[in-house]
């Protein structure tokens, strides 16, 4: 208890709960300025093929972005971290030309999936507006992957609210383009919107990085002496960690295509409130968190990360599983508050509750891996997490199918929250062995873990002995 105290004290001076805090806001309202340009793009286009062309031009692209391009800046920041000052501005040329490349190939694979994709779906034809529409959007997964880079290289350099607060011109510039242009340029308004948006970021990240005499110029592919091979198998780990991340939304949204009409909508409304959770906490890991670890690490080194590390295990499972276990009681009622107006059947009330009830439960399993992953990421180590990244999604598929039977679409959303479960205890394991967390943080873990599923089911009890009986009966 005593090392906890001195980790919280540290964390504490360090400023970075002030910054986490400060982050999750920035963050909050960044979330914010991309509903409401959805809204605006709903209430100028309704829900028509106008709007949907947007939703489909941006997924190939941002996937991309998601899969290829977040994890490299997320390999970037420990190296940056650690590097001299004068070897710095070649190693940004270097990952300056294998962004700009690489993102330029990532370009050109976008639009040959969407020319493929329309040619076997045939759902909408591949005509000149549709196409326009493609090339208009490219440019911002170009932008993107340069802007990710500048905000790696700036949260080296410590400017842990900058890279937040860039973003926000994003979504702003879009909805002040579609309120102006909507009603000339039509759908174009918010692709357009967009890629000015992002420009604008990267001048407000670019303008820092000139303060600090740190410059995008000359194309080299010839990688500096501080580049080691375990970069890109790291990178390489961090690529493998995010497929299996992402794909485990896509393998329940297409499990729930088998149970009938309106299960797909249910399930995605139903995690929306994890998922504006887990972007928040995902903000804050990769803008605070893993500089903060990344630092520390060469400052103080690895028995000093290990500290902090499990110090923020074990706080973050204290504070977050007793929300979990409120929002997971009162499920019903905020869903029906929220609801009720604008779905009038019950049993599609019923069914966003069990999806929304299920989803808080994987909360703070997620946060544990979430916080375990900056470590590895730091100390360059992540083998073993992209293995149980894959552990997951296998066994995600599997409880998928067998709690379907028993709790249809509800079922899904408990199948992720216990294979993060199942994931963290491996993970916990792993980090015991290798002394990474001490035995008596592991222990505590373990009892608040244990305290937490036991809440859960005596909530949900009569759910519960109903599961168990139609399980039996089933077997029997």
């Amino acid at each position: 208890m005593k090392n906890l105290k001195m980790s919280f004290i540290k964390i504490y001076e360090a400023g970075i709960l002030r910054a986490a805090f400060l982050v999750g806001i920035i963050t909050a309202l960044t979330f914010l300025g991309f509903f409401v340009r959805d809204y605006y793009i709903t209430k100028v286009f309704g829900l028509s093929l106008r709007s949907d062309i947007f939703f489909i031009v941006t997924s190939i692209p941002m996937f991309f972005v998601t899969i290829f391009c977040i994890p490299f800046g997320h390999a970037c920041i420990p190296l940056l971290t650690k590097i001299k000052k004068t070897e710095l501005n070649p190693v940004v040329g270097y990952f300056f030309t294998i962004s700009l490349f690489f993102c330029l190939i990532l370009c050109f694979v976008s639009y040959a999936v969407y020319d493929l994709s329309f040619l076997i779906f045939k759902k909408y034809p591949l005509d000149r507006d549709v196409k326009l529409a493609i090339i208009s959007f490219l440019p911002l997964l170009l932008l993107s992957g340069l802007v990710i880079l500048s905000n790696s290289i700036l949260l080296a350099k410590k400017y842990l609210l900058l890279p937040n607060l860039a973003q926000i011109v994003v979504p702003l510039i879009a909805i002040i383009s579609i309120i102006l242009f909507a009603s000339t340029i039509g759908i174009y308004s918010v692709i357009f919107g967009m890629v000015f948006g992002q420009i604008a970021n990267l001048i407000i990240l670019s303008g820092t990085l000139i303060k600090e005499k740190i410059f995008f110029r000359g194309i080299t592919f010839k990688p500096p002496p501080s580049i080691k091979e375990n970069f890109w198998i790291c990178y390489i780990y961090l690529v493998i960690i995010a497929v299996f991340t992402y794909v485990n939304i896509t393998i329940n949204t297409f499990v729930a295509l088998g149970l009938g009409d309106g299960a797909v909508s249910i399930f995605n409304l139903g995690i929306k409130f994890n998922l504006f959770f887990c972007g928040l906490f995902t903000a804050i890991f990769s803008t605070v968190i893993l500089p903060y670890f990344s630092n520390l690490y060469i400052s103080a080194g690895e028995h000093s990360l290990n500290r902090e590390t499990s110090f923020l295990l074990i706080f973050t499972s204290i504070v977050l599983m007793p929300i979990s276990i409120l929002f997971f009681n009162y499920s019903d009622d905020l869903i029906f508050l929220v609801f009720h107006r604008i779905i009038s059947e019950k049993p599609l009330i019923l069914g966003l509750s069990s999806v929304f009830k299920y989803s808080v439960i994987q909360l703070p399993f997620w946060v544990y891996n979430s916080i375990i992953l900056k470590h590895g990421s730091a100390i360059n180590k992540v083998n073993v997490i992209a293995f149980v990244s894959i552990i997951i999604s296998a066994l995600n598929l599997i409880f998928d199918l067998f709690l379907i039977k028993f709790m249809s679409v509800g079922g899904l959303s408990l199948s992720m929250a216990a294979s993060t479960g199942i994931g963290s205890f491996i993970l916990l394991l792993y980090y015991l062995k290798n002394k990474y967390i001490s035995l008596s943080n592991a222990t505590i873990t373990i009892v608040i873990w244990t305290l937490f599923i036991i809440a859960i089911i005596l909530f949900n009890q009569e759910k519960f002995e109903i599961f168990i009986a139609n399980f039996l009966f089933k077997i029997l």
